[in-house]
């Protein structure tokens, strides 16, 4: 991965396939080798014994009671695909459910395969997709009761699984879901990140209206906000549900002394991106010069932080015109006039300098904002 990505890598989904009977587990081999995603298949005692030979050259692991097996899987797996009758999934459930940003995405299918059915986190557990692709592989029909989908709306809780952003609080999510699916005017103001999101919107919802700034924004007239910015926003509207998102657009470029601590560089960096009312959540590259690639503390950051590492050449560095701060300690040590500043630009490729290099004890800091059209 590069720059050209700022987007972090989601991971697969781990799945679990929990079967009753013959026709169940028919289903579920067919998913195990249709799916992209590590799954493993439970199947009742009884159906095993039956099927000795085949669920041991699938992996097949064993229960005896569903109840007691769900209670142990409800926290090992993203994502568990039932073939069940719905009622006696349900009634199984129930006593495990929390809420619909931990718990895991839960799929029901019947013994034939007809009704791939998304019962439990069809948008914060990706069951509304797993059906879909379930339905997908076994020609069955998909059904997906979420408002959002079936309205064919703008889902406000997706667009950090779908953008790879943060979202920064989850108090307002479902106040501001509503207002979207009820078609009440929503504020979005966007000052960062990517913009062909809104592409993957097949109908544009016309209750929300893009604003220029949180001036407009007043509780008389709309009903919920949304922010897609790396900026610490003061003064929110306090009387409007809001949703902020952290798009992983800024770029870190560091300087450094050789053996820099890992706590002091960590510490520097944190304050100077607070001091300039930055998202630390936004953070997704660090760069500096080639000679600075075995660095242990900036390697030590990249990966506590899961950044993108990413170093110049100093003939790139010289390359690099739009220099706020040049200097010549460093021209002589190095051989550019920047590392901090041009790293930054570099990695940030159509960016621009939001934090000029800012000086520490034996380190330098900028920051460049990657700018998308």
């Amino acid at each position: 991965m590069d720059s050209t990505d700022l987007f972090a890598a989601r991971s697969p989904r781990l799945i679990a396939l929990v079967v009753l009977t013959n026709g169940g587990l028919d289903l579920a081999l067919r998913l195990q080798r249709g799916l992209a995603t590590p799954i493993h298949i439970y199947a009742n005692r009884r159906v095993i014994n039956a099927r000795s030979s085949e669920v041991a050259a699938n992996a097949v692991r064993s229960f005896d009671t569903a109840g007691l097996l769900l209670a142990q899987l409800w926290n090992m797996y993203d994502q568990i695909v039932l073939f069940f009758a719905l009622g006696a999934a349900v009634r199984l459930i129930a006593p495990h459910l929390q809420d619909k940003h931990t718990d895991p995405g839960v799929v029901v299918i019947d013994d034939v395969g007809t009704f791939a059915i998304s019962v439990v986190a069809g948008h914060a557990g990706g069951a509304n997709d797993l059906a879909r692709q379930c339905a997908q592989y076994l020609g069955a029909i998909p059904v997906i009761t979420t408002a959002s989908d079936v309205q064919n709306t703008l889902a406000a809780d997706l667009l950090g699984n779908t953008m790879g952003w943060h979202r920064e609080n989850a108090s307002d999510v479902t106040t501001v879901s509503a207002a979207i699916v009820n078609g009440e005017p929503v504020a979005l103001l966007q000052e960062a990140g990517q913009r062909d999101w809104w592409d993957k919107i097949s109908s544009w919802p016309r209750n929300i209206l893009p604003v220029e700034s949180l001036i407009e924004v007043t509780a008389a007239s709309f009903a919920a906000l949304l922010i897609i910015s790396d900026r610490l926003l003061e003064d929110l509207p306090a009387d409007v549900p809001t949703i902020v998102y952290r798009p992983p657009s800024l770029v870190l470029g560091v300087g450094c002394r050789r053996g820099i601590h890992f706590a002091a560089l960590d510490l520097f960096i944190r304050t100077t991106v607070e001091a300039h009312h930055l998202a630390f959540q936004s953070i997704a590259v660090l760069a500096s010069a080639d000679i600075k690639a075995d660095e242990e503390a900036l390697q030590m950051l990249a990966q506590h932080y899961s950044w993108l590492f990413e170093t110049h050449t100093v003939e790139a560095l010289k390359g690099v015109t739009a220099i706020v701060t040049p200097s010549e300690h460093v021209q002589r040590l190095v051989g550019t006039p920047s590392v901090s500043e041009a790293a930054a630009l570099l990695s940030a490729q159509t960016g621009q300098l939001v934090v000029p290099k800012q000086k520490g004890e034996a380190m330098t800091v900028a920051v460049a904002r990657r700018l998308y059209r």
